[in-house]
């Protein structure tokens, strides 16, 4: 699975996929205003944790052609990417199996000043 993300600063983005979180499985050097693809590093995600850090410097976490509705997520907090510009929960992209998200439930979102555009997938 992958997800586009654009970042406001160089950096070093960490994530750590699965039920081990506590130890990072992903670690990717990016330059600002960059669109780069984060590839999972498992291919099984239910019932895992996904965190991707340092979170208030994410501009985008995927666009209106990729999102994060592969991923089968319960929940999704953006609480902490006060700078998020843009959040695609789930895209529709000709593909009706990949659009939707039956497991998502809860979406919190907090000081999100920046929130410009969301995608969320409905047929």
């Amino acid at each position: 699975m992958e997800l586009p993300v654009t970042l406001y600063a160089d950096c070093y983005i960490r994530g750590a996929y699965g039920s081990g979180t506590e130890n990072p499985n992903l670690s990717m050097r990016c330059k600002r205003n960059t669109n780069y693809t984060i590839k999972s590093p498992i291919t099984e995600v239910t019932d895992a944790t996904i965190y991707l850090w340092p979170s208030n410097i994410y501009q985008s976490l995927g666009d209106a052609n990729t999102g994060l509705n592969e991923y089968g997520l319960t929940q999704f907090t953006a609480s902490n990417a006060k700078k998020l510009r843009t959040l695609s929960l789930g895209v529709y992209n000709n593909n009706p199996d990949k659009a939707s998200n039956t497991t998502l439930n809860t979406i919190t979102f907090e000081s999100n000043e920046n929130l410009e555009n969301v995608y969320v997938a409905e047929y």
